[in-house]
Order: C-alpha cells, then structure tokens, then sequence
C-alpha cells in the first residue's frame, strides 16, 4: 500500500538505512514514503529529498 511499483525498495533490494541528509530509494518504503491517498495519516520514519 505504500509503494505498489517497489514495496520492499528499489529492485527489491530491502536496504534499511538512512543518511541525516536523504534517504536512499532502495531503502524499505516505510522508511521514506510520503503520504497518499490509499494511506493519508502515515508519517515516514525518514525524509526522502529529489537528486538535482
């Protein structure tokens, strides 16, 4: 329900870590996923941020 397309990461690689500045894509969802709107009041763990 948080991340249909990569429920467990990126290629499903079920990487569970996190940086103070962003948060790896291949990191689980529960770590980085914003909320929506299947799931409105869930708040992620960690803060993912777009690469420029």
């Amino acid at each position: 329900m948080l991340c249909p397309p990569h429920p467990l990461g990126y290629k499903d690689t079920q990487l569970a870590l996190g940086f103070s500045h962003n948060t790896p894509d291949n990191t689980l969802p529960v770590f980085w996923e914003q909320p929506n709107a299947k799931i409105r009041t869930w708040k992620p763990v960690l803060h993912r941020y777009p690469k420029y």
